[in-house]
């Protein structure tokens, strides 16, 4: 029975909406929803992707506001159905709104900028019908118990599941830059994260022949907050060439739970979510590399590269035995990196169109006692499609209307739960985003 529990205890941790780090998002402003490729630049959504990039806006006030809908759904299946109750395809889906937004003051050669988001997860998932590994742990444990009683997992008429968890890591940015010269920039930042996870779970089982009925119901908050710093330098060796280097140092994330139920310490003394239950999710470091280069007036590339530094940070992890671990991240993956480009071509001077692509590599492990794949589709790698448009309303109003697609590479592991079975994940997801910026001075 406690393997069941652990198995709705590790459902109920949630993943970020577009990971390029394990838990970080990466899709911070529309105009990176257009192309994708952002390290380089020198607009006003470099207050999130190159502060030291900042320093070459022109003087004034700057502001950004942007919002995005993205729908995402995870799909897992088994080739192991035990039970008639145990289906073959199980879905979870997500719809959640995502809002960025920045300020900047740029006067002489000094800029202090400010920026608000989602910097990991900013939605929530629901599986109706739970996953496949809760369903064959649980499978697993009751065909024990009935065996005393000469029964079998033939004789379950009910098993049933749903899940829902929800994952907000807000963070609040002050950037200072400044333009050393007309080639070299450089820029330093301050976060602080408030992260909230939140989860219910639900198991229900009916064993007629045994006189079992039984409902599990778990509901908790986790809740912490970090700090953490960056810095950088932007390079601008020639006319039409920019190249921005930002390294993020990592920020140790604690999070305390806060049980509102526990079904089941009912059957284990003190429950598997008790209050005061620390969580580490500490946010690695991160090197970000950027270029942005004009092949001709109208036409520019944008080729990107973002290293994380997974293997270096601490992470609680629920193992295959049913643990629940603080562990040396390098346990469940490796460094994971996001490499792309992008192309933006100017229509008009009042309109710009582009379009990128990017490829995410998490890092994370199928196989060993902590995997950092698993059945709710986290930590598979993926290709994103993205493409958009800006248009100069009036100077220095742009308005940005861009969305992508992000496809999921089909992943399969294996875990034992009294046997070992093979599991196949794949996740599909699409957005759109509206963005506005304005600059006000002369």
């Amino acid at each position: 029975m406690k393997k069941i529990m652990m198995a709705l205890a590790a459902f109920l941790v949630t993943t970020p909406l577009l990971a390029g780090g394990v838990l970080e998002n990466t899709n911070n402003s529309a105009e990176w929803s257009r192309m994708g490729n952002r390290n380089a630049s020198t607009s006003i959504d470099a207050v999130f992707f190159n502060p030291a990039g900042t320093a070459l806006l022109k003087d004034g006030l700057h502001v950004m506001g942007s919002a995005q809908l993205i729908s995402q759904t995870r799909t897992s299946s088994n080739d192991m159905v035990v039970v008639p109750a145990q289906q073959d395809e199980y879905v979870g889906e997500t719809l959640a709104p995502f809002p960025n937004f920045a300020i900047a003051y740029k006067t002489g050669d000094l800029t202090i900028s400010a920026g608000f988001l989602p910097v990991g997860g900013g939605g929530s998932a629901t599986f109706d019908d739970g996953l496949p590994s809760y369903h064959l742990q649980f499978v697993n444990i009751l065909g024990t118990m009935l065996a005393t009683n000469h029964l079998s997992t033939s004789d379950i008429s009910v098993l049933t599941q749903k899940f829902e968890g929800s994952s907000m890591y807000l963070a609040g940015r002050l950037n200072g830059a400044y333009k050393i010269n007309k080639m070299i920039s450089i820029g330093v930042g301050a976060q602080y994260y408030q992260a909230t996870d939140k989860g219910t779970g639900e198991f229900h089982v009916v064993v007629p022949a045994a006189h079992m009925d039984n409902t599990i119901k778990v509901d908790y908050e986790e809740t912490g907050s970090a700090y953490g710093f960056l810095g950088g330098v932007n390079i601008m060796p020639m006319d039409g060439l920019n190249i921005a280097i930002t390294f993020t140092w990592n920020s140790e994330l604690k999070m305390t739970r806060e049980t509102k139920e526990d079904g089941t310490a009912a059957f284990i003394t003190g429950g598997m979510f008790p209050d005061d239950k620390e969580i580490y999710n500490t946010l690695p470091m991160k090197l970000a590399i950027g270029i942005s280069y004009n092949i001709t007036p109208e036409l520019r590339v944008e080729p990107n590269f973002t290293y994380y530094f997974n293997k270096n940070v601490e992470w609680t992890k629920y193992s295959v035995l049913g643990t629940q671990d603080k562990i040396k991240a390098s346990d469940a993956y490796d460094n994971g990196f996001d490499v792309g480009i992008g192309f933006e071509y100017k229509v008009m001077p009042t309109l710009v169109t582009s379009v990128g692509w990017f490829y995410t590599k998490n890092g994370a492990k199928t196989d060993g006692t902590y995997m950092g794949v698993d059945d709710k589709a986290s930590g598979i790698n993926s290709h994103t499609i993205l493409a958009g448009v800006t248009y100069t309303v009036i100077p220095d109003l742009d308005v940005t209307v861009a969305g992508y697609t992000t496809l999921y590479e089909e992943t399969s592991f294996t875990q034992p739960y009294g046997t070992t079975y093979k599991t196949t994940i794949d996740k599909d997801l699409w957005a759109v985003a509206l963005g506005v910026s304005y600059r006000y001075g002369k």
